[in-house]
């Protein structure tokens, strides 16, 4: 946007305030306005009730100081010193916060550097910059595919870089490893039921009558290691089956009748 489009905007902010400085009359100009964040209530309110008094002319001053005796000096000396404008100063984390905000409103910060230079179009936005490139900053399981499959070499360096990176991975990787290995399960899980959509499932129990079960009941087994797949047809437990069954057993799958 232009200059006077970005003051506008600023202007009419509801989360950047305008704080007009005045005029300081010993130096002949006007201050340069300030800026300050929403949070800053207290600041604005200060700085906006200091005295005016420095924009009196000088003469005034002076002819004031003329008039007192020597022994009224040092009260003087105190009372002016009082009416000195009681504004909090900003600290460098507020000006750094500041700062951030005016790279963030214009599109500065790396991210936005970083977000020009990739090409893979499921990249969009500064977050998923920051999630391929922060190694302070979580990865989606979304961001991590893209990774994986992307032809951008850029988005791959980046991705590869920061998944190899000791800070993310002791900080980020557990949650990633998560969501990956909730995919995968939900994937095994839909095969299957899938494969055995138009199947009989039939469990054996030693010392038990033969019932047959539905392939989710298939699955948990499976999933939990508590039945091993020997083939398309069979599965069985190689040892005594603590939790779930206290028997040995096997389970056959065949074709509905």
């Amino acid at each position: 946007m232009t200059k006077d489009g970005a003051f506008k905007n600023v202007n009419s902010s509801e989360v950047i305030i305008k704080v007009s400085n005045g005029f300081d009359s010993d130096t002949k100009r006007r201050e340069t306005n300030s800026y300050l964040t929403f949070d800053s209530v207290e600041d604005v309110k200060e700085v906006s009730l200091r005295p005016t008094y420095k924009a009196q002319p000088s003469n005034l001053v002076v002819k004031e100081e003329t008039e007192l005796v020597e022994d009224d000096f040092d009260s003087f000396e105190d009372e002016e010193i009082s009416l000195k404008p009681k504004v909090k100063k900003r600290n460098a984390i507020t000006d750094k916060k500041i700062n951030d905000m005016q790279n963030e409103f214009f599109g500065r910060t790396i991210h936005h550097k970083i977000l020009k230079k990739i090409t893979d179009p499921r990249v969009t936005t500064v977050e998923h910059a920051k999630q391929i490139q922060d190694f302070d900053y979580p990865m989606s399981l979304e961001m991590y595919e893209v990774i994986i499959s992307t032809k951008d070499k850029v988005t791959k360096d980046f991705g590869i870089k920061k998944l190899k990176n000791p800070t993310f991975k002791k900080k980020h990787q557990y949650k990633l490893d998560e969501e990956i290995n909730q995919k995968r399960e939900m994937k095994e899980k839909n095969q299957m039921i899938f494969d055995l959509k138009d199947k009989t499932i039939t469990m054996y129990i030693e010392g038990e009558e033969s019932k047959v079960i539905d392939v989710e009941y298939l699955y948990d087994l499976y999933s939990n290691r508590l039945m091993y797949k020997e083939n398309d047809s069979y599965y069985t437990s190689t040892c005594k089956m603590s939790t779930m069954l206290e028997q040995s057993g096997y389970i056959k799958i065949t074709e509905k009748n």
